[in-house]
């Protein structure tokens, strides 16, 4: 699994991004099956590929990723921990940002 993931990561840096972010969704499905939802691998895969979805526009998906990491994060790692801090941020963004633009702005 360390290996594909590291290729995931490679090929999302060298631009294949929406490749890269469908990868990770079948990496995080393997690890969440074998690992479990608040593995530290698994929590790391979610990240990737709540950020990846991000990248590519896709902010739906960030945001149900983020809307599934922050709360792993609060148990494993407690409420004030900056990478928890950071998912509920992202969470934030990737809730406005996938609004629609009459939500977003009420003027």
């Amino acid at each position: 699994m360390n290996i594909r993931e590291n290729l995931v990561h490679w090929m999302s840096e060298t631009g294949d991004r929406a490749k890269a972010r469908d990868l990770y969704a079948e990496v995080l499905a393997v690890r969440e099956r074998v690992r479990g939802t608040d593995h530290p691998q698994t929590v790391s895969t979610r990240t990737d590929l709540a950020f990846a979805a991000a990248e590519t526009g896709d902010m739906g998906r960030a945001r149900d990723e983020y809307a599934v990491l922050a709360p792993s994060l609060e148990r494993t790692l407690g409420l004030r921990h900056p990478e928890t801090v950071a998912a509920r941020e992202n969470l934030a963004y990737c809730t406005r940002a996938a609004a629609p633009a009459k939500r977003r702005f009420p003027w």
